[in-house]
């Protein structure tokens, strides 16, 4: 009887020792080839352009920024905007001097920010945003 504990305790052992390495190869099994999106040579990244709707928010625009910008990504592969939405104060200064691109938008009539990206979007010229070199 003892052995047969014994044996069946040793047998939960080696199952939990193996059980993540067999999840690994069968994880490495099932995983399909990367294909490269529309317009991307293979192994190239993809370029990121962060939009930041910011109203008022000299307080937390630096911290945010140089997150944005301290990412482990090619920098010249990102790009970060920060959109002033009717700010009264310094956020977009302080957004241009960590680094960020700083865009400001003034009307209160139609002040938020889904309007904010929208209006950002309407300034920049998106079909030619991929040729264009970043630097």
């Amino acid at each position: 009887m003892l052995h047969l504990m014994l044996g069946l305790a040793l047998s939960c052992v080696v199952a939990l020792l193996w059980l993540p390495l067999l999840s690994e190869l069968l994880s490495l099994l099932g995983r399909r080839p990367t294909i490269a999106p529309p317009g991307l040579q293979s192994g190239e990244v993809p370029r990121l352009l962060f939009l930041v709707p910011a109203h008022d928010e000299e307080l937390l625009i630096s911290g945010c920024v140089r997150s944005l910008l301290d990412m482990v990504y090619p920098g010249i592969r990102r790009r970060v905007i920060v959109i002033a939405d009717n700010c009264s104060d310094t956020t977009a200064r302080l957004a241009r001097e960590q680094g960020a691109e700083s865009m400001e938008r003034t009307n209160a009539d139609l002040a938020g920010k889904p309007r904010a990206i929208a209006w950002a979007l309407s300034q920049i010229d998106l079909r030619h945003w991929e040729t264009l070199p970043w630097v």
